[in-house]
């Protein structure tokens, strides 16, 4: 991989680390502004890294941005997360048309899905990145958009 990008950083850790525990050794090899953290199976869309970093860009109340997820039958898996005062989480807009408006602008939610974030390094460092209470999985996004 190293031979096709000289910005690229080849990570080889001697047992799987899964996602969480991934993302925090990762995050201590970057040198840019930003750090986005996907899933290994997210499909992106044309423009979507441009998007992320123009809306963190042009407002200073936000800490990270998301994107919007779809099923592989193009129906909505989520539009942001929403986390109920019991503790439960829904995904927001789950099976319905992405295309519905209800899904298609910028606004405030309690979490987003650690399948796609962006979020200033500097902040991530201040935070102190995913809290590995966390593993191996789960929570671990809303917990990092709560703090």
């Amino acid at each position: 991989m190293e031979k096709y990008a000289e910005n690229v950083i080849h990570i080889r850790n001697p047992e799987n680390l899964r996602f969480l525990r991934n993302c925090n050794n990762a995050s201590k090899y970057a040198r840019g502004k930003y750090l986005v953290f996907l899933n290994n199976d997210t499909v992106v869309m044309e423009g979507w890294l441009d998007s992320l970093v123009k809306l963190i860009e042009s407002r200073d109340d936000v800490g990270m941005v998301g994107s919007k997820f779809l099923y592989p039958d193009g129906t909505l898996q989520e539009a942001g997360g929403i986390v109920w005062s019991n503790g439960d989480g829904l995904n927001y807009g789950r099976g319905n048309d992405p295309s519905d408006y209800k899904y298609n602008y910028v606004r405030e939610v309690d979490y987003i899905s650690g399948a796609s974030i962006l979020i200033p390094r500097s902040l991530w460092n201040e935070i102190g990145g995913f809290d590995p209470r966390y593993t191996p999985a789960y929570f671990e996004d809303s917990d990092l958009a709560s703090r």
